[in-house]
């Protein structure tokens, strides 16, 4: 009997807050990352990253905006994880050697692939 009690008492709360409206789902300003990426424009992995951000714009009805600078423009390849952490960019397309030392379990498992 209790579990139909709870049971009912979440439906009826989720029921109720599917038709909420949250200040976070009306947010009208989109969302404006940046991508630093160091391969050059003509690049397959270049070309990707511009996919990605297109279907990410698609998926979200447009709300985020990811603009990708290739070539190095924004930071330069040796530099993007920092200059993520510093706020320069907001995401970014590094290699593994280039962060030595920072992610530990990472390169274990490209030394297990190899």
């Amino acid at each position: 009997m209790k579990r139909l009690i709870v049971a009912v008492i979440l439906s009826v709360a989720v029921f109720l807050l599917s038709f909420a409206r949250w200040p976070c789902l009306r947010q009208t300003k989109p969302v404006n990352l940046t991508y630093a990426q160091f391969q050059p424009a003509a690049h397959f992995n270049n070309k990707l990253s511009e996919d990605y951000a297109k279907e990410i714009e698609k998926r979200t009805n447009g709300r985020v905006k990811i603009t990708v600078f290739s070539g190095g423009t924004l930071i330069a390849a040796d530099k993007t994880y920092s200059g993520i952490v510093t706020g320069i960019a907001d995401m970014g397309m590094s290699c593994m050697a280039y962060t030595r030392g920072k992610f530990p379990l990472s390169e274990v498992s490209i030394c297990l692939w190899v």
